[in-house]
């Protein structure tokens, strides 16, 4: 997890960031003399004495003085008991005025002449003390307050304004009913103090997910059910979602392992002890009789309808008006507005009745009513079958299956497809042979996996594998070639291509095998989002062709797929123009791998078009993304408005498909993270990564995810992340061969390995990763990233010495950068050459190379290419002596890396800087022995001479020196120009000749 994030928030203080800085104002208006009183209501466990305790801390630190008085829970309060104990907590302290006389004595009330001589020397104490220093009272849990403390506070809080006090007081809503003393008391301090309020809301099930996420690094799909079961069953009570996780905690339901947070089975998760002692509590106070009915609409759910719950419990509808109305009143029911419906006050509530808090409800006895209640549910005019079959369910009668089925064939009409899975699931689970047949059985299985996908991809290959089984053994083909192609597909949108792939090609080639009969089956299919039509498997193929890297096999079958489209569009699939999308998303990215920027976003146009007219979210939220990561920024990064809006369409889509997504958890910023890392948002996009990479595992969108996040970790010195995320792609190392996983993606990450074998002074190492690069690239033509490839073989021959070979590189990466033109390849084209020009002595060469770097990322409004263009103009600087010119520069460059992080490029320029602290080169050759230094070399060029005559790497070096590995290579290549030595040996013996080593 980020570091940023607590390891164990609260969960009584998530989610609740505009409170405190409401809350905050107020304090501020206190201290400066505008003090106020603010009221505070919400049910129990909402988090309101939490939060005001928040408060008192910064009050502290702010310098206030808090008093702290709590009501508690007793059958009789005495008077004054919580400004009792708040005058029992003030300091003894010289510098503040006494007690009044009737607290003098800590712990009691003194004697009181009359009220309001009481009244009036509590007001004087009070005035004194702010004199002196800002006070903070806070009186807890105000529904428990005697009157007489209330009509004291009532004095007190009237006369705020002026005085640089502040009260805040909390108190339960649903315990302030019409004859409470504070229920008359509320308004009248809105009127007379001109108190504020504020009722406290649950929690979102956004800010439910953003306390997990920061409390267990758990998979995404864990923490999307444990999100799901902590909001169904404490509806946002922060103090019942606290106990729900300590109890899954104390059952080992929720366990950490060495390797992270694990969740289990919760569907027989107890319920907390302390929690069940609450609503016991409540429940006592009612009669047999009342908790009776009370279980009867426990079983019924957590909404209950009047006439069905009258209808269940056989009661007259006096009785059961009577039972609500103490029920309401203990606050375990809440009335709807239309009287029709009751609820309870929390789910919480209702499962502490329905596991055996009330001794009626025996599991027995539970059964009968909940087939009592399906009974009557199938009666009603529009029965719903999710209810139906949840009660036959929980009676164990074989009558569920039949209504689960029903129950997922109304959601897979409403597009709610992981609810249609969860109900097929369930009824295979529950079928004994009873009601479906084993070819019945292989279909529900084919379309269990296939709604997953949207879920959990890997937990729908499961139930296809099954499926493949059932149609060889029962020979229906049909059965086992579908089932094939839909698991190979899974394994696809999971990147799992080296076993997707052959399964999606096997199983279309078996489906246009099938005889005609069969066929004419698959015509009357109807999978959900599973195109097995002649025309779009294919496409499908093309677009997993496209996402290995077989771009011209992609390019081929989607080109020969909209050419079919176009002459002959299959009924209901699509229109002329609009052919199945994913063909369009295939072709998208075979363009942009092979060079045709143009044809690449024309395509991704139409795909995201098709994609938005059919509301598939989820699929136009990845093309846009894909749109912009592949064709937008590698081809027009200088076209800073085209990409920012693509980048916010792509964010907006992106939010519309939560909840479709089986990553409903990473953050819909992910789709445009890539171009937060060109512009400069380094430490967003790092919690953006993390989050995304954490929530997503090893699958779905990592190829959005491992990229931007393996350059910002390398950019800021965190090379361990950088080769983690390397290996997660690259299990086998540079020998991993390419058709595995998705090829735009790897490349960079080939790439970042080299960069880090040549900046770790490991030759043999990067050469290894750079003709892996290479033979990615040849593997299909690939011209995306030629370029970056060329330049990283510039680099490599830099450090090997060959300033020569070195320089053909460059040029070669700046050709290939410039058609097509690539902004971004540019820009590092030209800085690199005008570090090499700077090398051989072209001073003017190496500053306009510079200039045009430094042009380009400007326009392209990127922050940390002009950085390191800054610093290699610098160096170019330092070579010809421009000090002032130098250090100016340089002052830049950090200006820019320092808010990033960029750890490695802010160690060279202060390793740039130091070299202006050396002495002169004649100082230094005297050091040595020896005259004027020979060849021109420079005081930190003959120290570092006479490191590589002692036999010294550039690594080992840069150690010595406490210079970077890039500046060390920098100053061999002018050691070799100088002393015309063709490589490192020749350099040392020169070093010998002249007596510098």
């Amino acid at each position: 997890m980020p570091a940023a994030l607590p390891r164990n928030p609260s969960p009584l203080l998530v989610g609740r960031d505009r409170e405190r800085a409401w809350l905050r104002e107020h304090l501020t208006d206190a201290l400066a003399g505008r003090g106020c009183p603010v009221l505070i209501g919400g049910e129990a466990g909402i988090g309101k004495t939490a939060l005001v305790e928040a408060l008192c801390g910064e009050a502290r630190e702010r310098g206030a003085l808090v008093l702290i008085g709590r009501c508690y829970d007793l059958a009789e309060t005495s008077p004054y008991d919580p400004w009792v104990e708040l005058f029992g907590r003030y300091p003894c302290d010289a510098d503040l005025p006494p007690l009044p006389g009737a607290f003098a004595s800590r712990g009691s009330i003194g004697k009181i002449t009359s009220q309001a001589a009481l009244f009036a020397s509590v007001y004087d104490f009070f005035v004194a003390v702010a004199a002196r220093r800002p006070v903070l009272l806070f009186l807890d849990d105000l529904h428990w307050a005697d009157p007489a403390s209330l009509d004291l506070l009532r004095v007190i809080a009237r006369s705020l304004s002026l005085l640089p006090l502040f009260i805040v007081a909390t108190y339960r809503t649903e315990d302030v009913t019409g004859n409470h003393p504070l229920y008359a008391l509320l308004p009248t301090l809105v009127r007379e103090a001109h108190a504020d309020r504020l009722d406290l809301r649950c929690l979102s099930d956004a800010a439910v997910r953003s306390l997990l996420l920061s409390r267990y690094a758990l998979p995404g799909h864990d923490t999307g059910r444990l999100v799901a079961y902590l909001c169904d069953r404490a509806e946002g009570n922060p103090f019942f979602i606290g106990e729900l996780l300590r109890a899954l905690e104390e059952a080992a339901i929720l366990h950490r392992h060495h390797d992270g947070w694990h969740l289990g089975d919760m569907t027989h998760a107890p319920l907390p002890m302390l929690l069940k002692q609450v609503i016991g509590t409540r429940l006592m106070r009612l009669s047999e009789e009342t908790q009776q009915t009370l279980a009867i609409a426990a079983v019924i759910g957590q909404d209950v309808p009047l006439s069905l719950w009258a209808t269940v419990a056989r009661v007259s509808e006096g009785a059961l008006l009577d039972s609500i109305q103490r029920a309401v009143e203990a606050h375990i029911l809440v009335e709807h507005g239309d009287g029709a419906w009751i609820a309870f006050v929390h789910a919480l509530t209702r499962q502490a009745l329905y596991d055996g808090l009330l001794p009626s409800l025996l599991p027995s006895r539970r059964r009968v009513y909940h087939r009592r209640i399906a009974e009557a549910l199938i009666t009603e005019p529009a029965p719903n079958p999710d209810a139906i079959a949840h009660h036959f369910r929980q009676a164990g009668d074989a009558r569920a299956v039949t209504w689960l089925l029903a129950a997922s064939e109304r959601a897979e009409r409403a597009g709610a497809w992981i609810t249609a899975a969860q109900r097929l699931e369930a009824a295979l689970a529950l079928d004994e042979g009873d009601v479906l047949t084993a070819e019945a059985r292989g279909w529900l299985l084919v379309r269990v996996g296939s709604l997953l996908r949207f879920a959990h991809p890997q937990a729908g290959i499961a139930p296809l594998e099954a499926a493949i089984r059932l149609g060889i053994a029962s020979g229906d083909n049909l059965l086992a070639a579908c089932a094939t192609s839909i698991c190979g597909a899974l394994r696809c949108y999971f990147h799992d291509f080296s076993r997707g792939l052959p399964q999606v090609e096997a199983g279309s080639a078996a489906l246009d095998r099938l005889p005609a009969a069969d066929r004419a089956r698959l015509d009357a299919l109807d999978l959900v989002g599973e195109p097995l039509d002649t025309h779009s498997r294919w496409v499908r193929y093309a677009l997993f062709l496209a996402f290995v890297g077989r771009c011209t096999e992609a390019r081929m079958v989607g080109e020969r797929a909209v050419a079919r489209f176009t002459a002959a569009p299959e009924r209901g699939r699509c229109t002329p123009t609009e052919p199945y999308p994913p063909v369009y998303r295939a072709l998208g990215i075979a363009y942009a791998t092979l060079g045709l920027p143009d044809q690449a976003r024309a395509a991704f146009r139409m795909a995201s078009a098709a994609l938005g007219a059919l509301n598939l979210h989820a699929g136009h939220a990845s093309s846009l993304a894909d749109e912009l990561n592949w064709a937008m920024l590698p081809y027009r990064a200088d076209d800073r408005l085209a990409r920012q809006t693509l980048a916010v369409e792509a964010e907006q889509v992106w939010e519309r498909s939560n909840g479709v997504l089986h990553t409903d958890l990473a953050p819909p910023q992910l789709a445009r993270l890539s171009l937060m890392v060109i512009e400069g948002a380094w430490d967003e996009a790092r919690a953006v990564a993390v989050t995304a990479h954490a929530v997503d595992g090893v699958g779905f969108h990592q190829r959005l995810v491992r990229v931007p996040f393996s350059v910002v970790a390398n950019h800021q010195g965190d090379t361990e992340t950088a080769w983690r995320l390397i290996r997660e792609v690259f299990p086998s190392g540079p020998e991993t061969e390419p058709g595995g996983t998705f090829f735009l993606a790897a490349l960079p990450l080939l790439r970042l390995a080299a960069t880090l074998a040549i900046e770790m002074d490991d030759l043999p190492v990067a050469c290894q990763w750079l003709e892996a690069h290479d033979r990615w690239l040849d593997w299909d033509d690939a011209v995306l990233g030629r370029s970056e490839g060329a330049l990283l073989w510039g680099w490599y021959e830099r450090a090997a010495g060959d300033v020569s070979r070195a320089r053909e590189r460059a040029m070669q990466a700046l050709a290939h950068a410039t058609e097509p033109r690539q902004p971004l390849a540019l820009i590092a084209a030209h800085r690199f050459l005008g570090e090499l020009d700077a090398v051989v002595g072209g001073g003017q060469d190496a500053l306009a190379h510079l200039d045009t770097a430094l042009r380009l990322a400007e326009t392209c409004a990127a922050p940390f290419e002009r950085a390191l263009t800054l610093t290699a103009l610098a160096e170019v600087y330092t070579t010809t002596g421009n000090r002032a010119e130098a250090l100016t520069v340089l002052d830049e460059g950090r200006a820019i890396g320092t808010p990033l992080g960029a750890k490695p490029l802010l160690a060279r320029a202060d390793a740039l800087t130091a070299t202006f602290a050396t002495a002169s080169p004649v100082s230094a050759a005297r050091r040595f022995g020896v005259g004027a230094s020979p060849g021109g070399l420079t005081a930190r060029e003959v120290e570092v001479l006479r490191l590589i005559a002692c036999g010294q790497t550039d690594r080992e070096i840069a150690e010595t020196l406490a210079l970077s590995t890039r500046t060390v290579s920098n100053y061999v290549l002018h050691i070799l120009n100088k002393t015309d030595a063709p490589n490192r040996t020749a350099a040392a013996a020169f070093a010998f000749r002249h007596g510098l080593a």
